[in-house]
């Protein structure tokens, strides 16, 4: 799977090209290389996505918050209705 077109590692030649510069890859056999290359392209993408899963869980949790906050206030709205109702029934039957 090439990860030329993949968005998030859009710089993974750049990075790809300073790996091959490392002095831990100069002994190594092109595919030993394209190996450690790869491992490092998928960690980098690992940690990528645990950061969006951590943004994403993070915005969940504003939204929850929000949610509550919303129900609260509707439920208040619903007894504020509910006693004005009450009230005016009460008043007209008098």
């Amino acid at each position: 799977m090439s990860c030329a077109g993949r968005h998030p590692l859009q710089g993974a030649s750049l990075r790809n090209d300073l790996i091959a510069e490392d002095p831990n890859t100069r002994l190594m056999d092109p595919e030993t290389k394209e190996l450690y290359i790869r491992s490092r392209t998928q960690e980098e993408e690992i940690l990528l996505l645990r950061k969006q899963i951590a943004d994403a869980s993070l915005k969940e949790l504003q939204l929850l918050s929000e949610k509550h906050i919303l129900e609260r206030k509707l439920s208040d709205l619903r007894m504020v209705y509910m006693n004005d109702t009450i009230y005016i029934c009460c008043t007209t039957n008098l």
